[in-house]
């Protein structure tokens, strides 16, 4: 009995995957692009502002 309910998979785990598999690629494209936008237009020097996530300093 034990070994059967440890092989079965439960209805909610089902969903769970189908969401996974398109939701954890998402948050990762929606990341990279973020960091390439930050690279490409975000304010000089961008990888020691990057970290900070802050406008720089006036003056």
């Amino acid at each position: 009995m034990v070994e059967q309910a440890q092989g079965g998979k439960l209805p909610i785990q089902t969903v769970v995957d189908r969401i996974t598999l398109w939701f954890v690629p998402a948050v990762m494209a929606v990341a990279a692009l973020t960091v390439l936008v930050w690279l490409l237009f975000g304010p000089a020097p961008m990888l020691s502002h990057a970290p900070l996530a802050h406008p720089a300093p006036a003056g």
